[in-house]
Order: structure tokens, then C-alpha cells, then sequence
């Protein structure tokens, strides 16, 4: 059985999301369609690439992963196919896919596309078809050309300083833990003798990483490397999001001393 993921910035209120899944039935009855999420907010790739980059692996090999988010930031309406470690990508040209892969495919194939005609749902009118024939075992190399290099997203990385760390909140979970993309291996280059203190939303700090949420009393805010490998800022069952006023792009810093 066939498998294709979808990701989108959709939501579930608009005809979006039922159209492009009943399109996908219509062509390949026999698909396992799996939700990963469609509630990523508008145009933002990196929101999106993070819910992929931690689930696709889990998913067996050959899963076909559509990804509809149209970046506002690129113009090219080139729509690729991505194959990497076994499983395929299907997205806009927009950097998103690279996001995800770190840079990294095994092939890329710019999608063929019909001459002269004005595409308002790419999801639906390119990558579906697109995906659709794959799931019924077309040869990839049949869907398009082949292309040397996808566009990039740069890796939203941290500033490594001679005493500090300035990193950036990258996600928001339905819990409201404030997830950063500062990880462990930033942390450990610095003197392990010095003490290492997290600040954000403005003089707040917190001088200790734990392992649990529940390490720490209800209502107390904590830091500590989640599942994902990533610093989280959190309050055990409580919202740190609401609660310090961070969002995405806020910024976190950890200074050794």
C-alpha cells in the first residue's frame, strides 16, 4: 500500500485540504494518506521543515511526502521532487525541502508542468498529479528533468561567541514549549567549569538544565534538551509561550560565567 504524507499551511476550514485528499484517492485508490499536519502558519517553511525534519524517518521507505507552502520570499514556480535516504519530497522550489534534508537528495527532478496553462492550486494541478504517479510506480525520472541543486534555505543556526550563545526560538508546540535551535553540542564546545545561564524575554534566566518536565513543581519554568535535541524553554503543565510572551523568532541566550 502505498503511502503519501501532507503537510500544508491550509488549516482544516477551507476546501483545501478535502480537494487535494480526494484527488489523491481518485488516482490511487489503494494510498494510505497520513495528516502530518495542516496547521502550519502561512508562508513559513522553517515552522514546517522542523515538523517534517522530526517524523519523516519514522515512515517507511518509498513514503511520498507532499509539502504545500508557498514562501512569500521566492518567485520561481518550479515545483521539484526530491528523492533522499530512500523516500521522496515533493514541494515548491522554495528551500523548503533543503530545510529538511539539511541540503542534502540523492536525485532532484524539476516537475513537468503544462505549457500555457495558469496553475492556482499547485498542490492539487503539480504536485498531486506528481505524486499520484509515483505512488503507482512511475519512474521518477519520468515526472520531470533532472536538476543539479535545489534552492536553499540557510539553517537557522546559533551565534557561537567567545562567552555567549545567541540562538532564536524556531517553534511554538501545542503545549506552548518554546523550542530554540540551540542543541547540546552548542552548549558542551564552551568551559564546563563556567556556569551556563539561559535568559530570554528580557531579565528572566534560568541557571540549570533538567532532563523531565516534571523535575521541577507545576507552574515552574524549566529548561531542557526535549526529543527533538533542541534547547526548549517550558513551564510544567503551563503555556511558557503566553506566559513570557516568546514567539517564533524571539530570542534566546545562554551566557557562560
Amino acid at each position: 500500500m502505498p503511502i503519501i504524507t501532507l503537510t500544508t499551511d491550509f488549516g482544516n476550514k477551507d476546501f483545501f485540504v478535502p480537494a487535494l485528499k480526494g484527488y489523491i484517492l481518485s488516482h490511487v485508490p489503494s494510498v494510505h494518506l497520513i495528516d502530518i499536519t495542516h496547521e502550519v502558519n502561512p508562508f513559513n517553511p522553517i515552522e514546517a521543515s522542523f515538523v517534517l525534519r522530526n517524523s519523516y524517518m519514522d515512515f517507511p521507505p518509498g513514503t511520498i511526502h507532499l509539502i504545500s507552502i508557498e514562501s512569500n520570499q521566492h518567485f520561481n514556480d518550479d515545483y521539484i521532487l526530491v528523492e533522499f535516504q530512500g523516500q521522496y519530497f515533493i514541494a515548491h522550489n522554495n528551500g523548503i525541502i533543503s530545510l529538511i534534508t539539511e541540503g542534502k537528495a540523492d536525485k532532484i527532478i524539476r516537475l513537468t508542468k503544462a505549457e500555457n496553462k495558469t496553475i492556482l492550486f499547485p498542490a492539487k494541478e503539480v504536485m498531486a498529479p506528481a505524486a499520484c504517479l509515483l505512488a503507482n510506480n512511475t519512474d521518477p525520472l519520468k515526472l520531470g528533468e533532472l536538476m543539479e541543486k535545489m534552492d536553499t534555505i540557510s539553517s537557522l543556526n546559533p551565534i557561537l561567541e567567545q562567552d555567549m550563545i545567541r540562538g532564536t526560538v524556531i517553534y511554538i508546540d501545542n503545549y506552548g514549549n518554546v523550542i530554540s535551535n540551540i542543541n547540546r553540542s552548542h552548549i558542551d564546545r564552551y568551559d564546563k567549569s563556567k556556569k551556563a545561564i539561559v535568559q530570554f524575554s528580557g531579565k528572566l534566566t534560568v541557571d540549570k538544565f533538567y532532563e523531565y518536565y516534571n523535575d521541577v513543581p507545576e507552574g515552574e519554568v524549566l529548561c531542557l534538551f526535549g526529543v527533538t535535541g533542541l534547547l526548549e524553554i517550558a513551564v510544567n503543565k503551563g503555556n511558557a509561550s503566553t506566559l513570557f510572551g516568546l514567539n517564533v523568532s524571539s530570542r534566546v541566550l545562554i551566557e557562560f560565567i
